[in-house]
């Protein structure tokens, strides 16, 4: 009976610990690299919190993508959305992110479209800190 009543502990403990979500908290110092006619941030060359959940997605204050718009690879996580900001002007805005898994560099590049055909890029670059 004790032996019963453990392994019911024991399997209720391995479920427990499967349903929790792995969350990685970084600080990243980004630097704009590459900018096309694109209007400053007061955050451009500030460090910048970016937050990666196994069960989420990554997000940072900027931006947000969720799990299904993200592939992790060997070397690097890499996440891409694509977004129509007006229907009626056909403005969109494309975001894709880099974080390489191993010395924690992230590249973050956005572009936006102002009008039809016409477009303005920026790339964003740096290194990222493990944090609490």
């Amino acid at each position: 009976m004790t032996y019963i009543k453990s392994s019911g502990f024991l399997f209720l403990f391995f479920m427990l610990g499967i349903a929790q979500a792995k969350i990685i908290n970084m600080e990243c110092d980004l630097k704009i690299t590459t900018s096309n006619d694109w209007v400053s941030s007061e955050t451009d060359n500030q460090k910048e919190v970016w937050t990666y959940d196994d069960q989420k997605g990554l997000q940072s204050i900027h931006t947000q993508y969720l799990l299904k718009e993200c592939k992790l690879g060997e070397d690097e996580l890499v996440c891409e959305k694509y977004t129509i900001q007006n229907k009626d002007l056909a403005a969109a805005f494309y975001e894709k992110t880099y974080l390489n898994r191993y010395n924690l560099s992230l590249k973050d590049y956005s572009e936006r479209e102002l009008k039809k055909g016409q477009f303005s890029s920026r790339m964003r670059e740096g290194m990222c800190a493990l944090i609490n």
